[in-house]
């Protein structure tokens, strides 16, 4: 068996002057997943299951991450933050080697046996507006520049301040802002796939002005698989409501939304 050798090259491996890495609120209790939105992953990419390239940026504990690395895809996590690899929390003590710490905001990439990765799949779960609004251009050329041909970019955003005493959200703009910021960067806005994935993804499921989600893809391709019947609309409708996560808790002590 080849061995695989995996590097990141980047600018600045810890985002030293960003409000998340000085008070790392987020990295020190996150570590989401959703079953049910790999599910819809791998449907999308059917035909290069076995092949499939995952990129989440802003990973925390690496739980989205580890999900895509049990199910046989090649998945890395990059995290602005050390506080997670210095505390060996969550599962930066388990799949440490495809986690790494990364300033994603400055020039980065993934090699894999001294290529670069290209990824299908590139996600951000309440990261965008963590990002110095003067970065979101640099970040955004990231995006796409490690992004496959047939690829799609998946994020979450929160259009309002953070809560916390000091304040994370360093970027808070409406959705039409971000669209033509992509825009601009000659990506496509996919809202079609909004109703594909149908409120199940990592983080959120709330539609609305202040937290939203946005997909792009570089080129203008077409998606087959995307129409749901009613059965899937229930399902994603149920699974990771609020009162199913009540029921699951109080029958199993835990809530494992997505299964």
């Amino acid at each position: 068996m080849i061995k695989m050798e995996i590097k990141l090259d980047c600018d600045e491996k810890v985002a030293y002057s960003s409000p998340d890495h000085i008070t790392p609120t987020g990295t020190m209790q996150d570590s989401s997943k959703n079953p049910r939105f790999n599910r819809k992953i791998y449907k999308l990419f059917s035909k290069t299951k076995n092949n499939l390239n995952i990129l989440d940026l802003g990973c925390s504990g690496g739980g989205f991450v580890r999900d895509c690395v049990n199910d046989g895809c090649f998945a890395i996590g990059l995290e602005g933050s050390d506080y997670s690899q210095e505390h060996k929390r969550s599962e930066w003590a388990i799949i440490p080697e495809f986690l790494f710490t990364c300033n994603i905001a400055k020039r980065f990439k993934l090699l894999k046996n001294g290529n670069h990765v290209k990824f299908n799949v590139i996600t951000a779960w309440e990261v965008l507006e963590h990002i110095n609004t003067k970065e979101i251009d640099t970040l955004i050329k990231n995006i796409k520049d490690n992004m496959s041909d047939d690829g799609i970019f998946v994020g979450s955003v929160a259009n309002c301040p953070s809560g916390s005493a000091v304040e994370l959200h360093q970027t808070q703009k409406p959705k039409e802002w971000w669209i033509n910021k992509f825009e601009n960067h000659g990506l496509f806005y996919r809202g079609e796939l909004l109703d594909y994935f149908n409120k199940q993804y990592v983080r959120g499921r709330e539609q609305n002005d202040i937290n939203f989600h946005i997909i792009f893809s570089k080129r203008n391709i077409e998606f087959d698989n995307i129409k749901l019947d009613w059965k899937e609309k229930v399902k994603d409708y149920w699974i990771g409501n609020k009162v199913q996560c009540a029921i699951e808790f109080l029958v199993n002590g835990v809530v494992m939304a997505g299964k």
